[in-house]
């Protein structure tokens, strides 16, 4: 496609394993690295067939609990050639508590927290092992780990100030600030609702939180037919929402009273001197 060292579409054939120097004037990728580039070939050629590729683990966090968000995690990769291949779930012990096994190139399956029993597996860190065998020899094994969560986070002092506030627009008081502070990281928005639990307006949509203190600003207004008006007076409720790495939710309501009837006057300046003078 493009070098510095060859035309533009001209045909050069390099090693599997090259370094960017083979193609460029440049260092890359250092003289110590590129020196040992021969013995990783090496090394890799002897590994031989068959080899298991693209592995992925889709969510390395679970919580099978029916609630439809992370109840389970898809596992798949690819393997060289034609093999008997299998994967093992074990516990912190050690012991195998899933094996599923096929055959073919393509793997694609699941795991929701069971064992070969069908039986729910207790949260915790599970490790998994991915294998293959073909006629030409046994690849080299594939692993991750993964985590059994069902335990809600949780959503710590969880506050809303000023009480009451004044969305007036005359600089005191215009917007309300929740604050409330994660039990872990992940995933938290803030809506006000109505006395159903329905969302008037999502002042924010979900976004990465850490366990730190967060702090949301709402001006008091709500979602209309043609974009935001203002909410009415009198008691709004705010819903602070939190979903954890494994998908399990936890939920805070806090109330909080709209009430644009007090404005503050104007004052051209704060301070004077009635001496006289003319200023």
């Amino acid at each position: 496609g493009y070098g510095q060292k060859y035309a533009t579409g001209k045909r050069v054939k390099f090693p599997a394993i090259s370094g960017h120097r083979d193609a460029n004037y440049t260092d890359c990728p250092g003289g110590r690295l590129y020196a040992q580039l021969p013995n990783v070939r090496k090394v890799v050629a002897r590994r031989g067939q068959p080899k298991i590729y693209g592995f992925i683990v889709s969510h390395p966090s679970i919580s099978p609990n029916k609630d439809g968000v992370r109840d389970q995690t898809t596992i798949g990769f690819t393997v060289s050639q034609q093999a008997s291949w299998k994967v093992e779930i074990r516990n912190a012990d050690g012991e195998v508590v899933r094996r599923i096994t096929g055959e073919g190139k393509t793997v694609e399956t699941s795991w929701a927290g069971r064992d070969d029993d069908g039986k729910a597996l207790p949260d915790g860190v599970y490790s998994l092992r991915a294998d293959a065998t073909s006629t030409a020899g046994e690849a080299r094994s594939a692993t991750a780990t993964l985590r059994l969560d069902t335990v809600p986070p949780s959503i710590e002092s969880a506050s809303v100030t000023p009480d009451p506030f004044s969305p007036n627009g005359d600089g005191q008081k215009d917007k309300a600030t929740v604050a409330f502070v994660p039990g872990e990281k992940g995933t938290a928005r803030v809506s006000v609702v109505n006395a159903g639990g329905d969302a008037l307006r999502r002042v924010t949509g979900w976004k990465q939180v850490s366990a730190s203190k967060q702090k949301v600003k709402w001006d008091g207004r709500v979602s209309g037919a043609s974009g935001l008006v203002a909410a009415p007076e009198g008691e709004a409720t705010l819903l602070v929402e939190m979903r954890d790495g494994a998908g399990n939710t936890a939920q805070v309501k806090r109330s909080v009273v709209v009430d644009r009837t007090l404005k503050l006057m104007g004052l051209s300046r704060t301070a004077i001197s009635p001496n006289g003078s003319g200023r």
